[in-house]
């Protein structure tokens, strides 16, 4: 079943932790795993101290396996949240928005959904059929159900 047409991630970083948040973000998106993922950077404008560093996913089958990553390596306090917010995770364009703790993820592997800036930006474009954000939040409310 296809969860998503595709996967955007984005996170911001010093620019001399491109190297290591690049590292990072292949990881993330290669559940846990190097995976060749393409990234890029753009470069701050100027006065700005932020590089962006951002990559997509756009086959099904790697959508897939990190939505499903995503569940089995979130706690089930942060799949209740999910399941709570998924009216509010979802927009007219039937995005679905996680934000992960950057410095969780970098230092001890772990996934913890964060509402602060300092972040993995993920963005799925949810594959609801028919097209709407009643089936794009019921879709997302079945793969984080726990004992809803």
């Amino acid at each position: 079943m296809k969860i998503a047409h595709y996967l955007a991630a984005r996170v911001l970083c010093l620019p001399k932790e491109v190297d290591e948040v690049s590292a990072s973000l292949k990881s993330l998106l290669g559940c846990g795993k190097e995976k060749e993922a393409v990234i890029t950077t753009t470069e701050p404008p100027e006065g700005a101290t932020s590089t962006l560093v951002q990559s997509s996913l756009k086959k099904e089958s790697d959508t897939n396996r990190l939505m499903k990553f995503i569940v089995a390596n979130l706690s089930n306090e942060g799949k209740n949240q999910i399941y709570t917010e998924a009216e509010s995770r979802v927009d007219k364009h039937l995005d679905f928005f996680l934000r992960f703790d950057k410095d969780e993820w970098m230092q001890n592997k772990k996934l913890k959904l964060t509402t602060k800036g300092n972040c993995f930006h993920l963005t799925f474009s949810m594959a609801a059929y028919p097209k709407s954000k009643g089936k794009a939040v019921a879709l997302i409310k079945e793969i984080f159900k726990t004992t809803h």
